[in-house]
């Protein structure tokens, strides 16, 4: 049987206790204040983090088990905290980020995403302007071809004149003098004040 001085034994167990509660500990607590931000952010309670990681195949994950977590009580294995950041739809190296700089990407990602919904919905929105364009001018050359200008009711050709009139100019103008247009009159100047 092998003995060990009690000493000796106390020292190492200290330095290993040390060195394990040393290398890991800051990437825990980041990973750890990460994850209740993320889920608080969502609105998220910790019984509905801990339903979701149920429902992904975590069997025996409960409110309490998220609660001890958050407080420091029980470690993340890594394989959870694989799981966790897949809910929370953030890669797991981005939780080990101290939190001010985390936000500061999570930001930046969420700004990239708006840019990039806003600019399908402004190319849905030229799609639209000159489909209308199009339908605009059919239906004045329809209007023209059946005639109306002739009609004798006054009534028509007052109607007729004022829609012409801006039927015309609606479509006198191009995409570009539409767009500084409504920057002008939503930000008061021009493409090249933005």
């Amino acid at each position: 049987m092998l003995t060990v001085n009690a000493d000796l034994w106390e020292r190492l167990y200290m330095v290993s206790n040390e060195e394990i509660n040393g290398r890991g500990s800051d990437d825990e607590a980041r990973f750890v204040a990460s994850m209740k931000r993320l889920r608080e952010q969502r609105g998220w309670s910790q019984g509905e983090l801990a339903r979701r990681m149920a429902e992904s195949g975590w069997d025996g994950f409960h409110q309490t088990t998220i609660s001890r977590i958050e407080k420091g009580e029980r470690p993340v294995r890594l394989g959870e905290a694989k799981g966790i950041a897949t809910l929370l739809e953030v890669p797991v190296a981005r939780m080990l980020i101290p939190s001010e700089e985390a936000n500061l990407l999570q930001n930046l990602s969420d700004a990239l995403v708006q840019g990039l919904e806003a600019g399908f919905r402004l190319g849905d929105a030229i799609d639209n302007f000159l489909a209308s364009k199009d339908w605009i001018a059919h239906c004045l050359r329809e209007a023209n071809d059946a005639g109306i200008a002739a009609s004798t009711d006054e009534s028509i050709q007052e109607q007729w004149s004022d829609l012409k009139t801006r039927a015309e100019h609606t479509l006198s103008f191009s995409l570009e003098d539409s767009i500084t247009r409504h920057l002008s009159a939503n930000r008061g100047g021009g493409i090249a004040d933005g």
